[in-house]
């Protein structure tokens, strides 16, 4: 069996055209440690690049020079839009350049020895390659246009999701009525909405065929359920202007009571909100659109919409959807007209597990330091949070993550309740190339598990960067895809969202909304991931938040419960006895009591409202990071070595 294997992992090899000029090949050689890489070109004369890349680009990307008149092969390093640095000369396994062209050949470990986000994922990967021309002394120029990016999975071939091949009559085109692109000249950004009707939805009214009961819509007969193995996004003409766009189903609940949203006691303080009910009528808008919170699509710069593998699909009865556009027009260009939307693509033969999308993180706390290289936004999530969405263990299957032009890196783990922790992304970011990364093997999350997940920015401002909603602020988000649906509470009740760290709600949303002070005194509602810690704000500042909210009469129901203390390891005992301390203990004996009463005795306990990060896992040594640690070892020890043997040959030459 050990043979078969061994023989598997030498013969595993995939080819990849990257152009009509370049192409690449790789295999497995004796295990996965070490990856062997054949690049060939046309090209003769200049340089041949190729290499690897977590952000899409050149912001975070370890590549491989070859001069072929030289028959040279350098290392070379980038972290922004800037000539790469050279790290090394490289020796070749093995080079050719003849009157067709150039090859070479080169190995590289699993573990770089440049940079850990530069490590071999078990996740999709960009190459990325380039090629032109040298200077008399033998230095590389710009590429211009002859560059491009792949991507591909290290340990098991190219990257092959292609649009699904299904008929037109399989595909639900989902637009956005033709508006005109807002250009305030003050204002930047505008967030749209449109709701958008199916044929279907004239069919399920009160008192027509399927709905024969005027006052009850739970007797009508219920649409088809849908299922989509991908959402991609169409962009119209001008969709160079689009920052993002959501795509929610609503519930059919909504769509029986459309002709009378504005007055129904659930729907109707959306009024006061700005939102109108006129179907294909943009209105301004912010956030996803209550009530419909269940993710359908998504796409950001760079992203080729959702994209579910393996089986696996989104389903959706729904005949009322909300889509939501937000604009960036920094120039304020006039009178440009933009149709955006999405392709939903029907093909249910392929489709065996439902998968569910969560998203969200913080916004307000954000506040990036001016001139700051590495500014830190963590977010942890609570046992709570895992134990009260996943009734039992669910397949992590697809992460995407969010942020805006100041964003440097992002990395997700997961803290399993006996002490493992798995590292499951951890790259550099590009706002230009933000992807759904497919996991592969799947990660398993099961109730109790703790989630960290790290934003890093880089402002070089002369003044500090806040959270928002605008492109020019910042975001610390990310989209993950779990499966299968079955297990997970509270898919499609109406008013609840699946937020990234906890649940966001709009069932009562003066009950659910968690007020913030602003530096002018006044309260605005913040929508709340429930539960959650941030590490830039401390656990009195939080308490003492509420304590101000509750002064103004302001009463909760729940509460996001927060242990903001040093290193993310606490217990209920080391707060205790002071103010702020015993108020959040009595909160957190008042969710144990509603988690148990719904989901039964015993569920939670006051343990699972405090996030225990140990002391020897904030900085965890991988294996790839003892690998770099026995490099710089040996680099020691060998000059040393040097330093003796020179220092032992001046004192023999001394003696004479």
């Amino acid at each position: 069996m050990f043979l078969i294997l061994l023989l598997a992992a030498v013969c595993s090899a995939w080819d990849l055209d990257l152009n009509s000029e370049m192409s690449v090949s790789w295999k497995l050689v004796g295990d996965r440690d070490v990856v062997e890489f054949t690049v060939t070109s046309t090209k003769t004369t200049g340089y041949v690049s190729f290499g690897f890349s977590t952000s899409g680009s050149m912001k975070g990307m370890e590549v491989y020079t070859f001069l072929p008149e030289e028959n040279v092969l350098q290392a070379m390093t980038s972290y922004d839009f800037v000539k790469p640095e050279v790290r090394d000369q490289v020796t070749p396994e093995s080079t050719r350049v003849d009157e067709s062209g150039s090859t070479f050949t080169f190995r590289r470990s699993k573990c770089s020895l440049y940079d850990s986000k530069f490590d071999f994922p078990e996740h999709v990967i960009y190459f990325i390659f380039s090629s032109g021309f040298t200077t008399a002394e033998g230095e590389i120029t710009y590429h211009g246009t002859n560059r491009g990016t792949k991507t591909a999975f290290i340990y098991s071939g190219p990257d092959t999701f292609e649009r699904p091949d299904v008929s037109d009559d399989k595909i639900e085109k989902i637009r956005s009525a033709s508006r005109v692109v807002p250009s305030d000249p003050d204002e930047h950004n505008s967030f749209q909405c449109t709701w958008i009707n199916t044929p279907e939805a004239a069919s399920f009214k009160p008192g027509s065929e399927r709905c024969p009961d005027f006052e009850d819509p739970s007797t009508c007969e219920m649409p088809e359920t849908r299922t989509w193995n991908a959402v991609e996004h169409y962009l119209s003409q001008n969709g160079r202007l689009v920052h993002h766009m959501i795509l929610n189903a609503c519930p059919a609940k909504m769509t029986y009571y459309w002709d009378s949203l504005h007055v129904h006691p659930e729907y109707s303080f959306l009024i006061d909100e700005g939102v109108t009910f006129n179907e294909n009528q943009p209105f301004e808008c912010s956030q996803a659109m209550p009530p419909c919170q269940t993710q359908v699509g998504i796409w950001a710069v760079g992203n080729e919409g959702m994209r579910f593998f393996n089986g696996e699909g989104i389903s959706s009865d729904a005949m009322t959807f909300v889509l939501q556009i937000h604009y960036y027009n920094p120039q304020a260009e006039p009178n440009l007209v933009d149709s955006s939307g999405f392709d939903l693509f029907l093909d249910e033969s392929v489709v065996t597990h439902q998968s569910m999308a969560f998203f969200g993180g913080p916004i307000e706390n954000i506040a990036i330091p001016a001139n700051t290289d590495d500014y830190l936004m963590r977010t942890v999530s609570a046992p709570a949070w895992s134990k009260y969405f996943f009734s039992k263990p669910h397949y992590l299957t697809s992460v995407m993550t969010h942020s805006h032009n100041f964003g440097k890196s992002h990395s997700l783990r997961i803290l399993k309740q006996d002490g493992t922790l798995i590292s499951v992304l951890d790259q550099y970011y590009d706002y230009n190339h933000q992807l759904f990364r497919k996991l592969e093997p799947r990660v398993v999350v099961e109730p109790g598990d703790i989630l960290e997940f790290d934003c890093v920015f880089k402002n070089e401002r002369d003044t500090v960067v806040y959270g928002g909603e605008g492109t020019d602020d910042e975001m610390c988000f990310g989209l993950l895809t779990f499966m299968p649906v079955d297990g997970i509470n509270d898919v499609g009740r109406v008013g609840d969202v699946a937020g990234f760290f906890g649940q966001q709600t709009w069932s009562d949303p003066k009950r659910h909304t968690r007020w913030i002070r602003n530096d002018e005194g006044q309260y605005h509602p913040m929508f709340w991931w429930w539960p959650y810690v941030l590490q830039n704000e401390t656990f009195e500042e939080l308490m003492d938040h509420y304590k101000e909210a509750e002064d103004l009469g302001i009463q909760y129901v729940q509460m996001d419960m927060s242990m903001h203390v040093p290193n993310f390891a606490s217990d209920p005992s080391e707060i205790a006895g002071t103010e702020a301390g015993d108020r959040a203990i009595a909160y957190a004996k008042q969710h144990v009591e509603a988690f148990n009463a719904r989901f039964g005795n015993g569920t939670v306990t006051m343990d699972d409202f405090v996030v225990t990060w140990p002391e020897d896992l904030l900085q965890p040594v991988s294996q790839c990071e003892r690998v770099r640690s026995r490099e710089t070892d040996n680099e020691a020890s060998s000059t040393s070595q040097i330093a003796g043997v020179t220092t032992l040959l001046l004192a023999v030459l001394a003696l004479f």
